[in-house]
């Protein structure tokens, strides 16, 4: 847990170290592949971010979807 100011932010975490959620002033959610590359971040206030990956594991892509369409 973090507290900025009056907000506190609590972070949750995977079995591998990686931040999996943020809650307080944004709430967002991180999905992680097998190979503990963020794949999506769901902003639960605005919309989701995905991110794709070439074969080498590199990101070449960031896709903006907006919550509701």
């Amino acid at each position: 847990m973090n507290t900025t100011g009056a907000l506190t932010y609590t972070f949750t975490y995977d079995n591998n170290g990686n931040t999996t959620g943020i809650s307080g002033g944004k709430n967002l959610t991180i999905t992680y592949d097998y190979e503990n590359r963020p794949v999506s971040i769901n902003n639960l206030d605005l919309r989701n971010t995905d991110f794709i990956y070439d074969a080498k594991g590199v990101r070449v892509k960031k896709v903006l979807c907006p919550l509701f369409h």
